[in-house]
């Protein structure tokens, strides 16, 4: 499920879509190339391993993780959506616009056009190791 899995990334997506629904999707599109053969980034990978992830652990993927990781590690304050109430500490995307000389603020596009505090959507893997608020819908700390 590395990056030399084949799979291609999944552009155009119902936004609360489970991680079963996500994998089949996935299942029914082509590969981009045989596994192995080459490496091309891909979330799609980390979003099957959630699902993989849920099946094996008999439990929702961000339920596992908080029970088998970020529980244990004292992560109190990471997750895949932020809470409302967590909401103002959130760091805001921003990206240059070498056009205007100015940075604007941007979507995250595996948002879907969702909140950052909406709970119905997946808890990605793939898009979900951000390295801080903001750069991801997917752990927030």
């Amino acid at each position: 499920m590395t990056h030399t899995s084949g799979l291609g990334d999944m552009y155009k997506r119902e936004p609360h879509w489970t991680l079963a629904e996500t994998a089949r999707k996935l299942a029914q599109q082509p590969l981009r190339f045989q596994p192995g053969t080459r490496w091309a980034y891909s979330t799609a990978g980390m979003d099957v391993l959630g699902r993989v992830v849920e099946v094996a652990g008999g439990m929702p993927f961000d339920q596992f993780l908080q029970k088998r990781a970020l529980d244990p590690l004292g992560m109190k304050d990471t997750s895949f959506w932020i809470a409302p109430e967590k909401e103002s500490r959130w760091a805001h995307p921003y990206r240059w616009n070498a056009q205007t000389s100015k940075l604007e603020e941007t979507t995250i596009s595996y948002l879907y056009g969702t909140a950052v505090t909406d709970r119905e959507r997946p808890p990605l893997g793939g898009p979900g190791s951000s390295r801080r608020p903001g750069t991801s819908p997917g752990f927030t700390r």
